[in-house]
């Protein structure tokens, strides 16, 4: 071979070894890069993962748990009442529970009943600290890759963080939680108490909760005595108790059974004999019998409340379901001390539960109901509380005075809360302001517009008279000033109420109480807490403090108290419902001699009728209806108000009247609206000869805003003809001064106008007498004749004038046209 050959073959070999190298380099750089990636990816979502971790489950209040040595429940609790003669609590009861219990001690637990739950629930319960990490990876492997929303893998001490939590939705993020709160669960407890706390807390099927009520309802004998047969029986219902029980079938339940037993020989927790002896064994269950939840203790309306709001708070503050809060409340040797006034109490059950008390009503099949609720608004105290009317029959039956079966629409009783209270606090409006009421008003924020109850529109009427009588159109146009999402918020937020609903947030319901479902009587009265304590509203309670059973206090339930009003506000809101009771739609519930001030309310149809009304001493809400809303008929007055009066009348027997205190300035700046009202009026007149004009009528005709246009009808007057046009149109203006509507007469009967008197005669001469001859004497000679005077001609009267002549154009005289 040729020098050049070779050096040609050894250069392509180079080459070629160069190229290979490229190309493996190259790999291996998108490996690194991929690689690369993955950790930096890995790093970022460990990072994302621990922080959400740290701030979502760590951090959060879902890992606390209560602790096995918190919840023994081995002990009736009790509640107290504090005595108002020596100021001492006394004893009120002793609560019964209401369902099948009996607590059973670790030490009493035998240790095959133990075994059993351990093999066939958690077998490596006594090797991991709260989380089996094998069964928790397959279970996550099981949702992510099979697809399915079950996790499974739960060990003892997680179910038990489950079945004595309200936690058990099937997310990710709870199972997560449910992880880390066991883990932390195991640091404070050992695997003695996680077992007695399983086995007394677990649900067994036919309400019954615990190892020892379950062994005496399905074999009717204390749990030392059970077989090993039996433990596994009963044991192995715990799985799904609608499926496993004997009572459902006993088939399963013997499957079930059997089950146990083999992962117990398994687990060499018994031995083959044992095993045979407890497969073969035949059980004997008692007898079926119906078991219930519901105790036959039934208690007062107010023990109910109290029994809600204790278990409220165990729920919220020990993570409890409402089932297991329930338990520790009857059995965890609880000392609750309530607020209730056995003195008040008494008097309005002496009320409520006779019937005759109500007033008769017709039109209906039902029984007319009400619900009364007296609060002191000072420190919160529920002194008193009635859900219904007549005794109650049936353990915590419907309760009309709380809770959310309580909510009813509250009609113009929510006007102070929802529109004038706050109106007034951002400075839209004093009691003085004014308003126009009429039908043709246009709101800014919407096309509704309501009507008066009445039907009727009262022209400019001021905020105090609007409140007073209840106006429906002025409440509108204030809450147009307010908006309802501030309204809302009111209510929802710095009261904290929470029985309305998202869709209460329009005018209808916050303007006229017209609510969706409604609003309790419990909340309004404490609403009302605000008016009667200078501006601070203060929650409603039930008890004061939870004590152990040795008296250390779990629980002090301060007053919950805040300002949302300034106390001027306050005091000229009750200024104008001091009115309500006074003049308007509450002067029949007006108290005898008792300074007294509230705000009724009534729904569409009447099917509701409300009164909150306070004292200086307390806060009191009626409500009456029909548990099926129907209306209201045949009561001449309001039932709200007879019962509202009834009660505060005995309740404040003999307490001496005080008025409400004002406050160091009562000044608001004032807010005029739109100003006084026009008065406008309606004139006749008519006009006579020598230009003067005589007044026939001027009446007042009524009073309106400046701006409104009215139209002004003539009169029919007797004798008179209507010159002008029978109506006028005046636009009021209170600047000109002008509304008058000025109508022309003239009367019917023609005047007689004045004549030139006559002139009076000249004086005439007498007339002179013929003279008269002599006698003739003897002839004589004849005399010559005398001359005679000429006569004298007779003066004659001037001419008359024209007793009717016709005027001169040139006089000052009108022309009438008859």
């Amino acid at each position: 071979m040729r020098a050049s050959q070779k050096r040609a073959l050894k250069k392509a070999a180079k080459a070629g070894i160069s190229g290979i190298g490229g190309i493996l380099g190259l790999i291996l750089k998108v490996i690194g890069t991929l690689l690369l990636v993955f950790v930096t990816t890995g790093v970022i979502f460990a990072v994302i993962f621990v922080t959400y971790i740290r701030t979502n489950i760590m951090g959060s209040e879902s890992l606390q748990v209560v602790n096995a040595s918190d919840l023994r429940l081995n002990l009736n609790s009790t509640i107290y009442y504090k005595d108002n003669v020596t100021g001492e609590y006394k004893e009120l009861l002793t609560l019964e529970n209401e369902e099948n219990r009996e607590w059973v001690p670790y030490s009493e637990i035998p240790l095959d009943l133990e075994r059993a739950v351990v093999a066939i629930e958690d077998q490596r319960f006594y090797r991991h600290h709260g989380v089996d990490w094998y069964r928790t990876v397959g279970a996550f492997v099981n949702m992510f890759v099979g697809m399915r929303n079950t996790f499974g893998g739960s060990t003892l001490t997680q179910q038990l963080i489950k079945n004595t939590t309200q936690r058990d939705e099937v997310t990710v993020q709870r199972k997560l939680t449910e992880i880390f709160a066991a883990l932390e669960y195991e640091k404070n407890n050992s695997k003695e108490d996680i077992i007695e706390m399983y086995l007394n807390v677990v649900y067994f099927g036919h309400h019954q909760y615990g190892i020892g009520a379950a062994s005496e309802f399905y074999f009717g004998k204390d749990v030392s005595k059970l077989t090993l047969a039996e433990m596994c029986s009963i044991v192995g219902i715990t799985n799904n108790p609608s499926i496993f029980s004997p009572y459902v079938s006993l088939e399963r339940n013997k499957d079930r059974q059997e089950t146990i037993l083999k992962k117990m020989l398994e687990l060499g927790y018994i031995d083959e004999a044992k095993y045979l002896e407890a497969k073969s064994q035949e059980l004997h269950f008692m007898p079926w019998r119906e078991s219930t939840s519901s105790g036959v203790t039934v208690y007062s309306y107010y023990v109910d409340t109290l029994i809600g709001d204790v278990r409220s708070y165990l729920m919220d503050a020990m993570g409890l379901t409402s089932k297991l809060a329930s338990r520790y409340l009857y059995y965890g040797g609880l000392k609750i001390y309530a607020c209730i006034d056995m003195d008040i109490q008494a008097k309005v059950d002496a009320i409520y539960q006779d019937i005759e008390h109500l007033p008769k009503t017709t039109g209906s099949q039902q029984q007319l109901q009400s619900a009364c609720i007296i609060e002191n608004p000072y420190n919160g105290d529920i002194v008193a509380l009635c859900g219904g009317v007549g005794t109650e029959k049936s353990a915590f039956g419907l309760n009309r005075a709380s809770g959310n079966l309580a909510r009813r629409p509250t009609g113009s009783a929510i006007k102070p809360l929802s529109v004038y209270g706050p109106a007034m606090e951002k400075g839209l409006l004093t009691l003085e302001t004014t308003y126009d009421d009429q039908s043709d008003i246009v709101l800014k924020g919407t096309a509704w517009y309501p009507r008066n109850a009445d039907r009727a529109y009262h022209d400019v009427v001021t905020v105090r008279y609007a409140i007073e009588q209840s106006l429906n159109t002025i409440a509108a146009q204030v809450l147009d000033q307010l908006t309802p999402e501030y309204s809302y918020s009111f209510l929802t937020n710095t009261l904290g109420f929470t029985s309305l609903e998202p869709e209460d947030a329009v005018y209808p319901a916050l303007a006229l109480g017209q609510f969706s479902i409604g609003i309790t009587p419990r909340e309004m009265c404490s609403g009302f807490t605000m008016f009667a304590n200078n501006g601070v509203y203060t929650k409603g309670r039930t008890f004061s403090k939870i004590c152990d059973s040795d008296d250390n206090v779990l629980y002090n339930n301060y007053p919950d108290s805040k300002t949302v009003l300034s106390d001027t506000t306050a005091y000229w809101m009750t200024e104008a419902m001091k009115d309500v009771l006074t003049y308007g739609s509450g002067r029949t519930a007006k108290l005898d001699s008792m300074t007294c001030a509230g705000k009724t309310g009534s729904t569409t149809s009447n099917n509701d009728r409300w009164l909150v009304g306070y004292t200086p001493y307390y806060v009191c809400a009626v409500w009456t209806g029909y548990d099926r809303p129907e209306t209201i008929s045949g009561a001449s007055t309001s039932p709200a108000n007879t019962m509202w009066k009834r009660v505060m009348e005995a309740v404040h027997e003999g307490l001496p009247d005080k008025e409400f205190l004002p406050p160091s300035n009562t000044y608001q700046f004032p807010v005029i609206g739109i100003g006084s009202a026009i008065s406008y009026y309606g004139r006749g007149v008519a006009y006579l000869p020598d230009g003067s004009k005589e007044i026939l009528y001027e009446n007042l005709l009524g009073a309106k805003a400046s701006g409104r246009t009215v139209t002004v009808k003539a009169l029919s007057v007797e004798g008179y003809t209507l010159l002008s046009e029978n109506r006028i149109s005046l636009t009021l203006d209170r600047y000109t001064g002008d509304n008058v509507a000025e109508f022309i007469y003239v009367s019917n009967v023609a005047p007689v106008y004045p004549t030139e008197p006559d002139p009076e005669p000249e004086p005439q001469p007498e007339p002179q007498p013929e003279p008269q001859p002599e006698p003739q004497p003897e002839p004589q000679p004849e005399p010559q004749p005398q001359p005679q005077p000429e006569p004298q001609p007779q003066p004659q009267p001037e001419p008359q004038p024209d007793p009717d002549p016709t005027p001169n154009p040139d006089d000052d005289i009108i022309i009438l046209p008859w």
